[in-house]
């Protein structure tokens, strides 16, 4: 972290750089005498109306900082911004690029006409991109070979191409996105468009990495936030203090990323899966780190597969959905390291493959459940019982032979009997508080196999 934040610290540092050296640069515009253009200056209107596609182009490619003052204006073709460019507008509320009836492409695009150049060091901040509900348009910024870019308090909505993506990067490294909204559909027009957020990369010798998403929310759309394949190995990618909803998938994961980290993160309404994580080659993704995330109304919490390395703390599952929801589905995966999940209203299950590598950590048993799952544990795998008064508990569900289970008991509210698959000392057994218990499955039974009462 410290490492990232020294970058955009020197990244800033180049950005005033650059000012004083357009402020004694004698552009040939008058307005550069200012040290920055203003796109007025160059006939841009922001009526609504007028096209502005070339007044707006005009002043990106004079000037290194451009200003954009508060009104609409109707984009017609997609401009293209190059590197060492700061581009601003009056703000998010104010400053408005709307894409025109015909725009079959980005509204900006910033490419290069040599394949493999690189183009460093801009920003792109306060203003929004208003898709127009078009359904031919390809979304709101796309943006190929660059580095050390900023995109900050940016709105993007209104697309409703099925193949549009809200902020498109594809081969890019340190990139930092901050208070980014992605609207791509809405309430009355529903889910729009393949992603809010997508990350690509083609084959290419420099890896694509360290991009960060801050305080961004992504809405109304099949993917929040997508990390797609990778030509190269890429890594270092942070989902952080951000948001999803009403989507098919909250983070989708495929092969040859590295080092993925979703973090104080909330993801509702994913109708697929809150986090999905699958790589269609084996160790295709490896080190995703899950940690203090909330999941509402999620059909599936986390999916993985083919990953090596998967980290997970402190979730929290929530949903009033009767039909039920599943946790995790899990497998073709190596050394997976859970603390605990909390769950809240719906029974959500688990279903994982018993040949996991675990390194073990506490589970929550559901809140007041009779027969709980121990399908998280895999092999072996301690649970606390949760019970908010007198609790009977005559079976554990989703076991597999030879699988071993430790349970605390942190209250006196629950009793064990063998009504159902239990197997203990005693036909019936009420542990005092702090009392550990270990259980081996049979394939029919789980038999007790230790119990330390302290």
């Amino acid at each position: 972290m410290e490492n990232a934040a020294a970058g955009y610290v020197r990244m800033y540092a180049l950005f005033i750089m650059m000012g004083f050296m357009l402020f004694n640069s004698g552009a040939a515009h008058s307005a550069d005498k200012r040290g920055w253009v203003d796109a007025r200056d160059y006939g841009a209107k922001g009526d609504g109306v007028t096209d502005d596609t070339a007044a707006l182009q005009a002043a990106i490619s004079a000037g290194k900082i451009i200003y954009i003052p508060a009104g609409k204006y109707l984009v017609t073709a997609p401009l293209n911004v190059r590197g060492w460019r700061i581009i601003y507008g009056a703000g998010r509320d104010s400053t408005v690029l709307k894409a025109g009836n015909w725009l079959s492409d980005f509204v900006i695009k910033s490419v290069d006409g040599n394949s493999r150049r690189w183009m460093p060091y801009s920003v792109i901040s306060d203003l929004t991109i208003d898709g127009g509900s078009s359904a031919s348009a390809l979304g709101g910024i796309y943006a190929s070979y660059i580095t050390q870019w900023v995109f900050e308090r940016i709105v993007i909505y209104n697309f409703h191409n099925p193949d549009a993506v809200g902020l498109h990067l594809e081969n890019a490294f340190q990139i930092a996105h901050r208070d980014v909204t992605i609207r791509m559909g809405s309430f009355s027009a529903g889910k729009k468009g393949e992603a809010a957020f997508k990350v690509s990369a083609a084959p290419d010798g420099i890896h694509t990495t360290h991009i960060t998403y801050d305080n961004c929310l992504a809405q109304f759309t099949g993917t929040a936030y997508y990390l797609a394949p990778l030509g190269n190995r890429g890594g270092e990618m942070t989902i952080r203090q951000s948001a999803a909803g009403i989507v098919d998938y909250g983070v989708k994961i495929k092969e040859n990323h590295r080092d993925v980290r979703v973090e104080n993160t909330l993801i509702e309404n994913a109708s697929a899966g809150g986090i999905w994580a699958t790589s269609d080659i084996p160790d295709g993704i490896r080190s995703l780190t899950l940690e203090n995330i909330r999941l509402w109304e999620t059909t599936i919490g986390v999916v993985a597969n083919n990953v090596t390395g998967l980290r997970m703390r402190q979730l929290q599952f929530v949903g009033d959905d009767p039909d039920g929801h599943t946790m995790y589905r899990i497998n073709n995966t190596k050394r997976v390291d859970w603390d605990y999940e909390d769950v809240e209203l719906t029974a959500y299950g688990a279903v994982l493959d018993p040949a996991l590598s675990v390194n073990p950590r506490i589970t929550r048993f559901f809140l007041n459940d009779p027969a709980p799952s121990v399908a998280a544990g895999a092999r072996r795998h301690t649970f606390i019982t949760q019970a908010t008064g007198p609790l009977t508990i005559t079976r554990f569900k989703d076991g597999f032979q030879g699988q071993e289970i430790t349970i605390i008991f942190p209250d006196s509210n629950v009793t064990l009997n063998e009504t159902g698959n239990i197997r203990i000392s005693g036909s019936s057994f009420r542990p005092p508080p702090n009392t550990v218990m270990t259980f081996i499955f049979d394939g029919n039974n789980w038999l007790e196999k230790a119990r330390s009462v302290n």
